[in-house]
C-alpha cells in the first residue's frame, strides 16, 4: 500500500467515524413519517360521603346511613351499626365501583351560649374515577 493509498484509507476512516450518520433514501421509497396523536382527555366523574343520618329501623334498632352524593344530583345512602361502619361500608362500596378517594375535608363548628364553647366536627370524603 502506498502513501496515497494509506493517507486516504485514514482520511475515509475518520471521516466516517467521526461525522454524524447519514440517513439516505432511496428513490421511490420516502414515507412521510406518521403524525403522534395527541393523549385522549381523561374525564372525571366525582361523589362524595357528605354526613351520617342516625334513624330509627324498627321498634328498638337505630341505624345511621351514610350518605354519597353522586355529582350532579343523585343521592344514596349505606347502612351501618353505627357512624364508623356506615362510613366503612359506603367506601367499601366505593372501592368495588372503581371510585378512588382524592381528598378528606374536615368540618368544624363552634358554638358558644352562656359562656361555654362548644365544638362538632364532620368530615367529607371526596371520590373520582374515570368515566
Amino acid at each position: 500500500m502506498n502513501k496515497s493509498s494509506l493517507l486516504l484509507s485514514l482520511i475515509l476512516a475518520a471521516v466516517f467515524t467521526c461525522s454524524p450518520p447519514v440517513i439516505m433514501r432511496l428513490e421511490g421509497q420516502s414515507q412521510p413519517l406518521p403524525k403522534a396523536t395527541p393523549p385522549a382527555t381523561k374525564r372525571w366523574e366525582y361523589c362524595a360521603i357528605t354526613g351520617e343520618i342516625s334513624r330509627k329501623k324498627d321498634f328498638s334498632t337505630y341505624v345511621v346511613d351514610a350518605v354519597i352524593r353522586y355529582f350532579p344530583g343523585r343521592e344514596e345512602k349505606v347502612e351501618g351499626p353505627d357512624e364508623e361502619e356506615a362510613v366503612a361500608n359506603a367506601m367499601a362500596k366505593l372501592g368495588d365501583e372503581g371510585w378512588e378517594l382524592v381528598a378528606v375535608n374536615e368540618r368544624v363548628s363552634f358554638s358558644v351560649s352562656s359562656g361555654s364553647g362548644n365544638s362538632n366536627s364532620s368530615r367529607i370524603y371526596y371520590f373520582k374515577r374515570q368515566k
